[in-house]
């Protein structure tokens, strides 16, 4: 349904024009009158109308005024100016406010049909040629998500093709003058090492969020890759300024603002992609050979593969991963400090176990992890852990389907408000990308979909259940504009909430 304003000091005029309208088009057009221009203008801002016919002769405030006052806060409103004299004398003024259209008075019946009809087509295609952007949008930054990730895998294989790199860079769009690499250390960062790995993970996301964001204000394009201890970062600029100085001051930003110290270390500038490669090897070996191979660290990244395994539920992959931190801790722990370090690995393992899968973990298990005082008595724990959750995990239902159920009983609640694809998503810890697969896998709709689901089916409930007006009902289920609603609700139901009330009143008044 779209709504006309009908604005006209006359009133068997509007009467007129009110009878053309509903009886050539039903209850296609809702209808709204003004008796001035000054109530129209009032109107047209409380309302948002996708047609207005303004007559150019009003009292208090001319259709000519109106207009422009309207023009400002709906410069896309469709307006037909209605007039009993030459509409060439307001030629000029009419090109300088975009008017769609001139009527002359009495209104032609044939001319107003044919110009609702035009327009109706006209608003019909606009929203779905901005549908169809939206999703395109939507789809391209996923897309250009997936080459930045693949781009930086070549970029961490030292022999790349440059070939293959300049096709990755043509397809995104990417223009070079100038590039750099960056290699950025989280793993001596004190704040890290007593944080969970979820923690950790969020510290490093917000820390890359911050680079990002500053690269573009000052347009450079700034790809980093997964996140892990040390991550690499590339920037990309189409000028000839001083690239390697502009990431300073990106990093510096995010050092001072995020809290998080880490070590960066930044290539020299080139010219050549197929540069990049050697670059960022340099850098590693260079920081490697820094910090000195003696240097007595704990393996986080080894940690990190782990809980990543463990949640993930591949405990056959988690076991391997924990030969090589049992390995590790047999050359660089004995005794006590062995036990503690086994502890502290066990803590971690077994706060990511509770959280994804709460049922686990045996009475005894406790006090066989203080008994770790070797890698013998560690790998009975681990391994028993491990295989004592791959059992239970056979007997689980889908995992991903309950984490599915839990974002819909929490939409149950919020349908209303405005919750992006990112922020649902955000409610069991995934990606907007893979949120989106699971939604389509177990729900056959997209996140966009259930929303309108929720909303209309609401939107029905409130109707057959209260008095509130359709208006009311819309903003209730989260609609602001009830002209939007309207068409919603069409294009769900195929016909309008008028329509569906009043067939739900008939139905029960015969019963």
């Amino acid at each position: 349904m779209y709504q006309v304003l009908i604005a006209e000091d006359e009133y068997i005029e509007r009467e007129a024009m009110k009878h053309i309208i509903k009886r050539e088009f039903q209850d296609e057009y809702e209808m709204i009158e003004a008796e001035n221009g000054l109530e129209a203008v009032e109107l047209a801002k409380s309302h948002n109308p996708d047609i207005i016919f303004l007559d150019i002769k009003m009292p208090g405030c001319s259709g000519l005024e109106a207009a422009s006052r309207i023009r400002e806060s709906l410069p896309n409103a469709r307006i037909v100016f209605i007039t009993a004299y030459d509409y060439f004398d307001y030629a000029k003024e009419a090109i300088s406010l975009q008017v769609d259209e001139f009527m002359l008075k009495p209104v032609d019946i044939g001319e107003v049909k044919k110009y609702l009809t035009k327009a109706a087509a006209e608003i019909k295609k606009q929203e779905s040629d901005k549908t169809e952007n939206e999703e395109i949008t939507v789809k391209f930054a996923m897309i250009k998500k997936q080459y930045q990730d693949e781009f930086m895998r070549l970029v961490n294989i030292r022999n790349s093709s440059e070939e293959i790199m300049n096709y990755y860079f043509e397809i995104m769009g990417i223009r070079m003058k100038h590039a750099c690499v960056a290699l950025i250390d989280f793993s001596m960062v004190g704040q890290m090492k007593s944080e969970s790995v979820m923690q950790r993970e969020f510290i490093k996301g917000r820390f890359l969020d911050k680079i990002k964001k500053q690269s573009e204000r000052l347009d450079l394009v700034a790809m980093c890759g997964e996140l892990s201890d040390q991550i690499c970062c590339v920037w990309v600029t189409e000028n000839e300024e001083d690239l390697v100085q502009k990431v300073r001051q990106v990093t510096n930003i995010a050092l001072q603002t995020t809290g998080t110290k880490p070590i960066i270390r930044i290539s020299e500038e080139t010219s050549e992609i197929g540069k990049l490669p050697e670059l960022l090897f340099d850098l590693k070996k260079a920081h490697s050979d820094k910090q000195g191979v003696e240097q007595k660290r704990y393996p986080f990244e080894l940690e990190d593969r782990l809980l990543a395994d463990i949640k993930k539920k591949e405990f056959e992959s988690a076991k391997k991963q924990l030969e090589l931190l049992v390995s590790y801790f047999e050359q660089m722990y004995i005794g006590n400090e062995f036990r503690r370090e086994a502890l502290g690995l066990y803590t971690v393992v077994k706060r990511m176990m509770e959280r994804n899968m709460p049922e686990l973990f045996m009475k005894d298990m406790e006090e066989m992890a203080e008994e770790m005082y070797s890698s013998l008595e560690m790998r009975a724990v681990f391994n028993n852990l491990f295989d004592y959750a791959s059992q239970c995990n056979e007997k689980r239902p889908d995992r991903n389907l309950l984490l599915i159920q839990e974002v819909c009983r929490y939409l149950e609640k919020h349908y209303n408000e405005e919750i992006s694809l990112e922020e649902a998503a955000s409610v069991i810890g995934f990606s907007s990308f893979y949120f989106t697969k699971l939604m389509k896998e177990y729900l056959n709709m997209s996140y966009v979909d259930y929303i309108t689901h929720l909303r209309i089916e609401k939107a029905k409930q409130l109707m057959q259940e209260t008095t509130l007006s359709l208006k009311e009902i819309g903003q209730e289920v989260g609609y602001q504009n009830s002209n939007y609603f309207t068409r919603v609700f069409k294009r769900t139901e195929g016909i309008t909430p008028s329509q569906y009330k009043q067939d739900f009143v008939k139905s029960t008044t015969n019963k």
